[in-house]
């Protein structure tokens, strides 16, 4: 086996648990979900294939999954006769302490975050997911969305904030 099919092998057993959770996550559908884990693994190998480098695979396997992810949406949409737009927002800020996320991890059980993470509006449930859940860096956010990293720490820092007042509010 050459090098390059060795190492697409390694990326599918190191990540596809991980891209098959991101998929079922954003879409609730196990078998979409999968069926989104099989093309992203198609999309990147064709990219390899075509003799194309890769810095980071990771990224680049959670960036094809997001972009499948938003074209399932917008075949959704149109399907409904409605029409999607996505928006990128510009925002300053920075990356929230530990002792702030830490507090709130310590509170509460996985299934209950990922409950209450899933209330958080997007983009910021999103970044809090692939920070998080995801233990993805800054930088592979970075990657992943394209924003700059001044606006991936601003989404983790409001998004924390938001998940804050939900498990406050439901837990008050």
């Amino acid at each position: 086996m050459n090098d390059k099919n060795e190492a697409f092998l390694e990326a599918y057993e190191a990540h596809s648990d991980a891209i098959y959770r991101f998929c079922l996550f954003k879409l609730s559908n196990a078998e979409l979900a999968k069926d989104m884990v099989q093309e992203t693994f198609m999309k990147v190998w064709i990219y390899l294939a075509k003799g194309e480098s890769v810095e980071n695979t990771r990224a680049l396997l959670y960036k094809t999954a997001g972009n499948l992810v938003i074209d399932q949406y917008r075949q959704q949409a149109r399907r409904k006769g409605k029409s999607e737009s996505l928006e990128v927002l510009n925002e300053a800020g920075f990356e929230p302490s530990f002792d702030e996320t830490q507090s709130i991890i310590d509170r509460i059980d996985g299934a209950e975050a990922m409950a209450l993470i899933s209330q958080v509006p997007d983009p910021y449930g999103e970044t809090i997911f692939m920070r998080y859940v995801q233990n993805l860096e800054i930088s592979e956010i970075v990657s992943i969305t394209g924003e700059s990293d001044n606006t991936v720490s601003v989404r983790i820092h409001r998004g924390l904030e938001k998940l804050r007042k939900i498990f406050l509010k439901q837990h008050a």
